[in-house]
């Protein structure tokens, strides 16, 4: 189970209050995931995921909203993080950053067929084009815990201020030829 943080209904009063989506109606709690806490939550504007973000830093949690902002004002398919009355996509609560997202209604596929598995390596396929020339704000801090034992990680300085140089293309060695099936090299 997922939710390593318990909130009550008034925890998400508070919290939606920082929103323009209407009172707090409930919440419910999602199973599926092994780092973050997050909750599906209803207000009279519809239903939204809560993501209570256990162990990582603000800057993190920032990296991560600027480029999915980034990604829907391209038209990716990925939900919308949410902007609060300050203007902020990210907010704290008891010390830890959480980020409100779009609800978007689908299911998790265990097993998927040949036609899904070639219509998700077109979309990472896209992905990777879109993001070619993002250049992110907080890359330093984009991963502070540990994927696999969720543990922090310290997190690193800020590069939001450091220029970054394009990255130089390798010329190719006319002179070198491709090896051959026993990595001997050919040569004309």
């Amino acid at each position: 189970m997922a939710v390593k943080t318990t909130l009550t209904d008034n925890d998400f009063n508070d919290v939606c209050s920082d929103y323009n989506l209407g009172n707090y109606l409930d919440a419910d709690p999602i199973a599926q995931g092994s780092v973050q806490t997050n909750y599906i939550v209803r207000t009279p504007m519809g239903r939204f995921v809560f993501r209570y973000y256990e162990k990582r830093s603000t800057e993190s949690i920032l990296f991560e909203t600027n480029l999915i902002r980034y990604l829907k004002g391209k038209q990716y398919p990925c939900p919308a993080v949410i902007k609060n009355r300050h203007g902020k996509y990210v907010g704290l609560y008891e010390h830890k950053p959480y980020a409100l997202f779009e609800f978007v209604e689908g299911e998790h596929i265990q097993q998927p067929d040949a036609i899904q598995r070639k219509a998700f390596v077109q979309k990472v396929a896209e992905l990777h084009i879109l993001t070619r020339t993002y250049r992110p704000t907080y890359k330093a801090a984009r991963w502070n815990y540990s994927p696999i034992s969720g543990r922090s990680i310290p997190a690193v300085q800020s590069t939001a201020n450091r220029q970054y140089r394009p990255v130089r293309r390798l010329q190719r060695n006319p002179r070198h030829r491709p090896a051959d099936a026993h990595g001997t090299a050919q040569y004309a």
